[in-house]
């Protein structure tokens, strides 16, 4: 089964998105804060991260801040697919800049996908779920 870390630190959003891609046979796992976010990157064997722009940080950190970028930057080092997902325009934006596929909230599950399928050379970001959904 396919494996996305979702980045969200608003609970209803969060539910929401995860909600919808788990319909479609993705397996989400969501993190609400910069801390536990990289600590799942780092143990967790997931094909892709989904981001929201600003979260807490965590132990440590200041309290909220625009972890998402550096994230998704760490995460696409590590081959896996990005999405960053913002209200913030400037956020947006400057994630373009860097490579890093941006969509402005609010995003339904098939701008998501699409902007993941994108990453993908060989065959599409659905159809890797629905196959290792059904067992490979």
């Amino acid at each position: 089964m396919t494996r996305i870390l979702l980045i969200e630190d608003d609970p209803d959003v969060a539910e929401a998105i995860a909600e919808s891609l788990r319909l479609v046979g993705i397996e989400v796992i969501v993190c609400g804060t910069y801390v536990a976010a990289i600590d799942a990157l780092k143990h967790l064997p997931v094909d892709a991260v989904v981001s929201d722009g600003q979260f807490p940080g965590g132990v440590g950190h200041s309290p909220m801040g625009p972890y998402g970028i550096p994230l998704l930057k760490q995460a696409k080092t590590l081959g896996k697919a990005v999405v960053l997902l913002s209200g913030n325009d400037d956020l947006v934006r400057d994630a373009k800049v860097l490579g890093i596929p941006a969509l402005t909230k609010p995003v339904s599950r098939e701008q998501i996908l699409e902007a993941l399928d994108r990453q993908f050379a060989e065959e599409s970001f659905r159809t890797q779920s629905k196959r290792k959904g059904n067992g490979g």
